[in-house]
């Protein structure tokens, strides 16, 4: 890759590298950022499902609307948080990882890690494949709330919790 020409990049908003066996993006990035001109600004959906991916890329430097990366093998809720990075992400996929089976609630857990970004709006729109409603969101809130409980806030308003 070294020798690109000009007639080597492309001005693309969207790259599919889907059904690749790729196991490591760890070059992505680079590869990215040589092929597709102006990628920082024009690169806005990324399909990397149905590889043999254990980590995902760090696409923070990108304006990612969509996202997938169904059907690899993520397996780190570690993973997961690399994604608030993406300030404009509005569709995400991740089923088919062997993270869906280890996580209890799936859904709800990537949601919250998900909308923890700081006092970032939270964007995303569909996740896998399906739009978030809003009893979505209520019952991110509920199963935030039973899983990191109540805060001390809270808890000093109602001392008998």
């Amino acid at each position: 890759m070294s020798s690109l020409t000009k007639r080597d990049t492309y001005e693309a908003s969207a790259v599919k590298l889907c059904n690749n066996m790729i196991k490591s993006a760890r070059r992505l990035n680079d590869a990215l950022k040589r092929l597709c001109v102006n990628a920082f600004y024009f690169l806005t959906w990324v399909d990397l499902s149905f590889n043999k991916l254990t980590e995902i890329p760090d696409f923070s430097q990108f304006p990612l609307i969509i996202l997938y990366l169904h059907s690899n093998c993520i397996q780190n809720i570690g993973e997961i948080r690399k994604l608030t990075a993406l300030e404009d992400l509005q569709s995400l996929t991740l089923y088919g990882n062997p993270i869906q089976d280890q996580i209890e609630n799936y859904k709800y857990s990537v949601l919250n890690l998900l909308s923890d970004r700081g006092n970032r709006d939270f964007t995303l729109k569909k996740f896998d494949f399906a739009v978030l409603s809003e009893r979505d969101r209520a019952n991110m809130k509920t199963h935030h709330d039973f899983t990191v409980g109540v805060s001390s806030k809270e808890k000093i308003l109602m001392p008998n919790l």
